[in-house]
This record gives C-alpha cells, structure tokens and sequence, in this order.
C-alpha cells in the first residue's frame, strides 16, 4: 500500500468559516470594551468631561 503525501494545511470550509467567526468574536469584544468605556465615563476628570471629549451633561440628557 502506498502512502498518501500530504503538501501543506488543506484548509477545509468548516475551518475558514470557524476562523472569520474568531476574529470577528475578538473583533466585537474589543470594541465593546471600548464602547462602554465611552458610556460609563470612564477617565473622565473632575470637569465632567471624560478623556474621550464627550461632555457628561450631554450623555445623561
């Protein structure tokens, strides 16, 4: 019996698709991160404005 020689990764459907779903999962869980950085306020200083240039009384309108 002969044996099959295999020449590098095939890369099946199944695991393109897996991978595209990873990176767009890390993708979506950085930015959110940033997000509710955003929302919550978070750095701001003591003159209601937060290290992202958002005013505060603006956000809680």
């Amino acid at each position: 019996m002969a044996e099959e020689k295999h020449e590098g990764f095939p890369a099946p459907g199944t695991f393109v698709i897996v991978m595209v779903f990873f990176v767009l999962f890390i993708l979506f869980y950085y930015l959110n991160w940033k997000w509710l950085s955003m929302i919550w306020n978070i750095g701001e200083n003591p003159h209601g404005i937060c290290r992202h240039g958002f005013n505060r009384a603006i956000l809680h309108e």
